[in-house]
């Protein structure tokens, strides 16, 4: 595998795979956040 000749797709798999990473963190801290925020208003 040459690293100069696949720099653009090693690149986009990379921004790829890190923002699965970002979109999947901020469910989780936002399913977080909203329970400890409402956790009376959760039916």
């Amino acid at each position: 595998m040459n690293l100069r000749r696949n720099s653009r797709e090693t690149t986009y798999y990379i921004l790829i795979y890190h923002a699965r990473i970002v979109t999947a963190s901020n469910r989780i801290i936002s399913s977080l956040a909203y329970k400890i925020i409402t956790p009376e208003q959760v039916p």
